[in-house]
């Protein structure tokens, strides 16, 4: 498996990133699509996420990132899968426009994975989370 596989957080280029998505389903990975309006801030990124990512319980609200942390984990930790791959794609007008939400939205999608990688916190039924993020520069933010 590549690296660009790997559980947590990958940023990535769109050839990687599409490289990346063929292995992924090569590797029989669940995947998941993430698309995020540039402008739209956490709003939006919660709008997002309930549109494209199993949540349990369903989010109703755009106001709690530890809402939002459990309600992911569950979800992803409820489907039949052991592999997962949440794509988000065209992330870097978002990245630009909304850095500081940007930035906690990698610290949950990153926490999230790591926590259901963990045998203990998940009764010993791990699920491998990759989030990759497709950005235009690795270097700019």
């Amino acid at each position: 498996m590549s690296p660009m596989l790997e559980i947590g957080v990958t940023l990535s280029g769109a050839d990687d990133a599409a490289a990346s998505m063929r292995e992924a389903v090569d590797e029989s990975f669940r995947v998941f699509p993430l698309e995020v309006r540039p402008e739209s801030g956490v709003a939006g990124f919660f709008a997002a996420v309930r549109r494209g990512l199993p949540l349990d319980p369903p989010l109703h609200s755009d106001r709690g990132w530890d809402a939002l942390a459990d309600s992911l984990w569950e979800g992803l930790h409820s489907i039949d899968s052991g592999r997962v791959l949440i794509h988000w794609r065209k992330a870097t007008g978002f990245r630009d426009t909304c850095p500081e939400v940007f930035d906690m939205c990698l610290e949950v999608l990153g926490n999230t994975a790591a926590s259901l990688a963990d045998r203990r916190a998940t009764g010993g039924r791990t699920t491998h989370v990759t989030v990759l993020i497709e950005v235009s520069s690795l270097s700019a933010k």
